[in-house]
């Protein structure tokens, strides 16, 4: 959903406009492998240790990324409806 929305939200843009919104999909990445790594240390922790990992904790992790990239997706979206 996020990369059809992105390629979307690029062919309504000009090429500026296209230049400046691939910088900022670039550091919004950035920033969301971070807060990937801090969503998934107890996850991985607990994996490298080779114990158990409850399956509440795994599905809470996959809740955060998927929220995490939920917002971005509204974000162009919201880009998106200026345009069009």
């Amino acid at each position: 959903m996020l990369n059809v929305v992105y390629q979307d939200l690029l062919g309504h843009y000009n090429p500026q406009q296209q230049k400046q919104l691939r910088f900022q999909q670039r550091e919004w990445l950035k920033k969301r492998d971070v807060k990937l790594k801090t969503i998934w240390a107890d996850v991985n922790a607990l994996r490298a240790k080779g114990e158990f990992v409850p399956q509440d904790d795994r599905m809470f992790a996959y809740g955060k990324e998927a929220t995490l990239v939920e917002e971005r997706v509204l974000e162009l979206i919201s880009e998106l409806e200026k345009v069009e």
